[in-house]
């Protein structure tokens, strides 16, 4: 996981298919957050041109915390 900027992450629950992530924004502004996901065969390649652009993008409020759920591939989910 990289985390950048001012916000804070952490896997709040990991189970076979299923990863949770708590994002949290410590500041006192709201944060429009760009949160990518892959598996390790995805990561093993360079990223699409745009690939950021088509991420999705979670608003996490001033001093607040969004969870964020992924579908994980088994082999990840560990």
């Amino acid at each position: 996981m990289f985390v950048f900027d001012h916000v804070e992450a952490r896997v709040r629950a990991r189970a076979p298919g299923r990863l949770v992530l708590t994002i949290r924004n410590p500041t006192a502004l709201e944060a429009a957050v760009s949160v990518l996901g892959e598996s390790d065969a995805e990561a093993a390649r360079p990223l699409a041109p745009g690939a950021l652009l088509a991420a999705r993008v979670v608003t996490v409020p001033p001093g607040g915390a969004v969870d964020v759920d992924f579908d994980a591939p088994a082999a990840a989910a560990r």
